[in-house]
């Protein structure tokens, strides 16, 4: 049996100007860049639109291709250096920060930078969905897991 699959308003909880989310993705491994892409469209509410390495690939793709919301780690990259420009160029693209430290310093320089989200790992599939939802509706996101 197939199941049902929730529209663009159900699967968001809200509706998303233009009910798709276009989602760019920043120092991720593009394997699991492609897995979100997949789940993104099963669901039928957005597309990932690039993956970019380095701070200037992701002004680069934002200028490009315009997403909407911008998921991005904190490893190799320093995102609170680039999320900045991004928030100041492009006010209708919004940051969810997802990464594997739950230090209060990184929570405070996340939203200090201009993200809008951040989501501490593990954090399943679903609850990343859930936080990409809020955060492409403009919604403040905050969820430390561990």
């Amino acid at each position: 049996m197939m199941r049902e699959l929730p529209s663009p308003v159900d699967a968001c909880g809200t509706s998303v100007e233009s009910g798709w989310i276009r989602l760019l993705f920043v120092d991720s491994r593009m394997d699991f860049a492609r897995l979100i892409q997949l789940y993104l469209q099963e669901l039928a509410i957005g597309h990932v639109v690039g993956d970019a390495g380095t701070q200037q690939q992701a002004l680069d793709l934002t200028r490009q291709t315009r997403p909407n919301v911008i998921v991005t780690a904190v490893s190799g990259l320093t995102p609170f250096e680039w999320i900045p420009t991004i928030v100041r160029e492009f006010p209708e693209t919004h940051v969810l920060v997802w990464t594997g430290f739950v230090h209060g310093e990184v929570i405070r320089a996340s939203f200090e930078s201009g993200a809008i989200g951040y989501l501490s790992k593990p954090a399943t599939r679903d609850v990343l969905i859930d936080a990409i939802c809020a955060v492409a509706a403009g919604e403040t996101f905050l969820l430390c897991l561990g």
